[in-house]
């Protein structure tokens, strides 16, 4: 198998993944065909853009560790600032689109969802999520 084949099965393997687990709400919540061109973007990405989203990823989780580890609140401080340029472009490859309405919703939905929640406060070495989203929040005011 090529590494172009293998990066195509990780991702059909990834989107079955999410459909069991979150196909039937999501679809309560959005238009099938909002779920639908979501999964289509998806499918479309290359390998280049793939890993270009696990390094803004990996870059957000070390700006929120250098936040927390030196105890910074400052939400207009380089690293937050940092962390909210990382988080946007993670969402603008992962999305492929982008609106400050769409992001501060993501913001609030980390909060409110416990199961975004515990993803970045499991990835950081303190619970993040609450800086997270206020940090998303100042900068798309």
């Amino acid at each position: 198998m090529t590494e172009q084949e293998k990066f195509e099965a990780f991702k059909m393997n990834t989107l079955n993944e999410q459909e069991e687990k979150y196909g039937k709400e999501l679809r309560e919540k959005y238009d099938s065909k909002v779920v639908e061109a979501s999964h289509q973007h998806f499918k479309h990405l290359s390998k280049a853009q793939y890993d270009a989203a696990v390094a803004a990823e990996n870059a957000l989780i070390n700006e929120l560790n250098t936040l927390l580890s030196q105890n910074i609140s400052d939400l207009d401080h380089p690293n937050a600032k940092s962390a909210f340029h990382h988080h946007k472009t993670w969402l603008e490859i992962m999305s492929g689109m982008y609106s400050t309405s769409y992001h501060q919703n993501l913001a609030h939905m980390y909060i409110a969802d416990e199961r975004f929640s515990d993803y970045y406060n499991n990835k950081t070495i303190e619970d993040s999520v609450q800086l997270l989203s206020d940090i998303i929040i100042r900068h798309t005011i």
